[in-house]
């Protein structure tokens, strides 16, 4: 009731979406909700990171150099690294593994858990078959898929190329979405692959043998 915001109490499902940085506590919200289906979204790594450091001061990989979670904890004694001797975009690399690095071991380990490519299933322009044949029934709408799958494929088009701001999240009338562009500079280039790359390619080998 208190996630939802609701007093209905004959509600049968709550579909949360949850900030990149709770990734680091997915086991904790299984151990709540051990029966909860989860998905974890990823993209080309230059470009998330990209993305992340785009507002330095904000990020919240910048806050968690004073603040890691465990998981960023363990990840840089792996490498032997102290978050403090990093710069900005090397803990925003190292954190962003640390999130992908989670969410592939507890997929693996706990066979539960839908890994999503970004850039190969939710893009707008694509609008893959996977959204219907593959997402969302795992989120439990396969009834509603099967009585009107054109309406469904419509309704998720709409959403999909509707980008969703703080004046209008993804409601009527939100701004439609265009193509996004990261300048991708040579120190991100080199942050990604000192620490987020390998940690993506993983991701991507275990979604795609999952998916096989």
């Amino acid at each position: 009731m208190l996630l939802s915001r609701t007093t209905d109490a004959s509600s049968k499902h709550l579909y949360l979406k949850l900030s990149s940085g709770s990734s680091a506590y997915i086991p904790m919200m299984l151990d709540i909700y051990p029966d909860a289906a989860w998905s974890f979204v990823y993209r080309n790594a230059e470009d998330a990171l990209a993305k992340t450091t785009e507002r330095t001061r904000s990020s919240a990989c910048i806050k968690s150099r004073r603040n890691p979670s465990m998981a960023l904890s363990t990840k840089s004694s792996e490498h032997h690294v102290d978050l403090e001797g990093l710069t900005n975009t090397e803990v925003c690399s190292l954190y962003l593994s640390s999130l992908l690095d989670m969410a592939t071991r507890v997929n693996e380990e706990s066979g539960t858990g839908l890994l999503v490519s970004y850039d190969h299933e939710l893009l707008p322009t694509i609008i893959t078959d996977s959204v219907l044949e593959v997402i969302l029934p795992y989120f439990g709408l396969k009834q509603e898929i099967d009585a009107d799958p054109m309406l469904v494929r419509e309704k998720v088009s709409k959403v999909l190329v509707q980008k969703s701001n703080n004046l209008a999240r993804g409601g009527e009338g939100a701004p439609i979405w265009t193509k996004e562009e990261f300048h991708v500079s040579d120190e991100v280039k080199a942050a990604s692959t000192l620490f987020l790359k390998d940690s993506t390619d993983v991701l991507e080998v275990v979604a795609r043998r999952k998916r096989a």
